[in-house]
């Protein structure tokens, strides 16, 4: 995850480009019709479509290529059931006044259509399916047709053919948009780069050798450095460094895996923000796991307030520490959407509601299903849900992560949970190590901090080859090494560790 991203940010000065220059001929010359602006979530997707806009109206870029910009929202799409229509027309008008002269406007609009811009946020936000008929489409801007349709009319071009479009997304929905497009120019937005977070640690913290100690301690851990390019977990990581630090706690002595960064940050909110009684919180926090699991499962990060209510989450007071809300206008009605501050906090509490002990509503077979396919999916490593391993194990350490609920709530950590967690890495590792193979296994083991799993885990490990890469990886060895009890050989190369003298490298009070 680390270093996979070291490589992309080392290359990004040599191929980054400006909003700018992002319909600009390629070296044969080709002018792109379709951008694609893909990223992570949280990363500025939005923010960056929308002064997209901002800057087309401002006459800042784009003057010359487009008359008009017309932004799309994926969110606000969904709100069109299945079987209703509309048309290009309308969706373009659609915050205007009606009135007679609308239609002559809109006509006036199309004549040019090479002067269009779509700007269409949130590609895998849809809930429509896009497998359909190839004759499935919709060539008339005028003709009402299901929003699906039109979408997928005007991806392939097949209606506005000479227009052009900017589409954002996360990049576990580009393979579903690949298939929809045509000769696609394709940009990923890469977040805060080195200096930048360094410079965001600085501006954070009031003492500088506060700052420094915390920037210096986050960049040794791949996870979290990598993290820190989406400025909401930038701020969520100083917070709790900043918190750890008031109380006294030496940096370079524990261990901040993600999840423990993660569950401090959640029992100070917890703590701090929160009057209603026990049950009442505990009932909260569960509803919000049983939410984050079903999204997880149908890969939706969108959701309805039926939703949400189904799920007994309607105090106002409590949703906005964890759910953005989003309200948008339906002729006179209002419709608000619900969606986790961060997809990282969905991982989280869906990874709550795997390992936390059964109760009334989980006790079906199907929830230890569901637990059992998903480990199984980790064959194909589901990237909606790539942090959330970390934090499934992260979890099993009822000590230092699952302390403060314990003692708030008496929630334990299911042991059948925590058993079949073990089966599974045991049948993965086997004896012999390779790091290629078994590096995300490894960095979960280290995830939990849990001496005694560790141990049972690796008990029957006698050989490891591990290619180290960075310092992280190396405190990774450094841990699963100490409770390997019967290993007999032990490779490691190391092409291109970074590790210098001067630099510290921190380890847990155990090592």
């Amino acid at each position: 995850m680390g270093r996979k991203h070291r490589e992309i940010i080392s290359k990004r000065v040599e191929s980054s480009t400006s909003i700018e220059a992002l319909f600009n001929p390629d070296k044969h010359g080709l002018i792109p019709q379709v951008i694609v602006l893909q990223g992570a979530a949280g990363i500025g997707k939005t923010i960056m479509a929308k002064k997209i806009m901002f800057d087309w109206a401002s006459q800042q870029i784009y003057q010359d290529k487009f008359n008009y910009a017309f932004y799309i929202s994926c969110s606000e799409m969904n709100f069109h059931a299945e079987s209703q229509k509309t048309s290009i027309a309308e969706v373009i008008s659609n915050e205007w006044l009606k009135c007679h002269e609308v239609k002559n406007v809109i006509q006036n609009i199309l004549k040019n259509e090479e002067k269009l811009l779509f700007i269409i946020d949130g590609f895998d936000e849809l809930r429509y399916s896009f497998d359909q008929p190839k004759d499935s489409f919709c060539i008339d801007p005028w003709k009402k047709e299901p929003v699906r349709i039109l979408l997928s009319s005007l991806f392939q071009k097949k209606i506005l053919p000479k227009s052009s479009l900017i589409i954002t997304t996360r990049p576990m929905a580009l393979e579903k948009l690949h298939q929809c497009l045509e000769y696609p120019r394709y940009f990923q937005i890469l977040g805060f780069s080195t200096k930048e977070r360094e410079e965001y640690f600085y501006n954070f913290f009031e003492n500088e050798d506060q700052a420094m100690q915390a920037f210096r301690y986050v960049k040794q851990n791949d996870t979290l450095f990598t993290m820190c390019v989406i400025p909401l977990v930038s701020w969520i990581i100083c917070t709790v460094m900043k918190q750890e630090m008031e109380r006294g706690k030496d940096l370079q002595k524990t261990p901040y895996t993600l999840t423990a960064i993660y569950m401090l940050y959640f029992s100070s909110l917890l703590k701090f923000h929160h009057k209603e009684s026990k049950p009442d919180v505990q009932g909260n926090v569960k509803s919000l796991c049983s939410l984050a699991e079903e999204g997880i499962w149908k890969q939706q990060i969108l959701f309805m307030e039926e939703e949400v209510k189904k799920h007994s989450l309607d105090q106002r007071d409590y949703l906005p520490l964890f759910l953005n809300q989003s309200v948008f206008k339906r002729d006179i009605d209002r419709i608000q959407t619900y969606n986790f501050i961060h997809l990282s906090f969905q991982e989280f509490f869906a990874a709550l509601f795997y390992v936390l002990e059964e109760g009334e509503e989980q006790h079906s077979e199907n929830w230890n299903k569901n637990l059992q396919t998903l480990l199984e999916s980790h064959k194909s490593f589901r990237r909606d849900f790539a942090v959330g391993f970390r934090f499934l194990f992260g979890f099993l350490n009822e000590e230092k992560r699952m302390r403060q609920l314990k003692k708030e709530f008496g929630w334990e950590i299911s042991p059948k949970n925590k058993e079949f967690l073990l089966d599974w890495v045991k049948n993965k590792i086997n004896r012999r190590i390779n790091f290629r193979r078994q590096k995300e296994i490894l960095a979960y083991l280290y995830e939990t901090q849990d001496d005694n799993f560790v141990n049972d885990a690796l008990c029957g490990v006698t050989e490891i080859i591990y290619q180290c890469n960075s310092d992280m990886e190396l405190m990774i060895l450094a841990y699963c090494i100490q409770h390997c009890q019967n290993l007999k050989k032990l490779l490691i190369k190391s092409p291109t560790f970074p590790y210098r003298e001067s630099e510290n490298l921190f380890f847990s009070k155990t090592e």
